[in-house]
């Protein structure tokens, strides 16, 4: 029987060596966003995916008014169409729904994700099977930071809402009813 000694060098699943001093620097490699980013106006320099996370008024004003033009109208529209059904983010969601909740004056008070029950109490909510923009009514400023609080806290988790978690959370199809 015959012992044979390798170097690390020349073995191809160990690698090369690296000398007891060496400083690996680590780069992250940035990959190109696919989504455009506005050249005009307050989010200048921003992707949509970032404004919807940030100030989803601004984005639903600009698709009232037309203001996005080209590549950043389909995109606004691909997007506007994926608010409009996002899946609920836990296992087993035929068990659970989202809930809206607002006071008896019609103030929108926020949303979250319930368990799903034979008979709940409806009186100032209303729940569905997915997220959907058509049941939220938000008229002041308060409310929509109410509405991106609850949407970073169902849809991220309660963490920062980074330009790459916007954009991979919207790039993914996976959370859309209707991608």
């Amino acid at each position: 029987m015959q012992f044979v000694t390798t170097l690390r060098g020349s073995d191809p699943f160990v690698g090369p060596r690296r000398p007891k001093n060496h400083r690996a620097k680590h780069r992250r490699h940035k990959r190109r966003s696919r989504w455009t980013r506005l050249t005009f106006g307050k989010h200048k320099g921003e992707t949509l995916p970032q404004v919807i996370c940030s100030d989803p008024s601004w984005f639903l004003w600009a698709i009232r008014e037309g203001v996005l033009l080209g590549d950043l109208a389909q995109e606004a529209a691909i997007l506007h169409r994926r608010l409009q059904g996002i899946r609920i983010p836990k296992d087993h969601p035929e068990r659970w729904v989202f809930e809206y909740s607002s006071d008896c004056e019609s103030h929108f008070l926020g949303f979250g994700i319930v368990k799903k029950t034979a008979n709940p109490y409806l009186k100032y909510k209303c729940q569905s099977e997915h997220f959907t923009l058509k049941l939220v009514c938000i008229r002041n400023r308060g409310e929509w930071k109410t509405f991106v609080r609850d949407f970073r806290r169902n849809f991220f988790g309660g963490k920062n809402m980074t330009k790459e978690r916007c954009e991979s959370f919207f790039s993914d199809k996976s959370h859309f009813v209707d991608p």
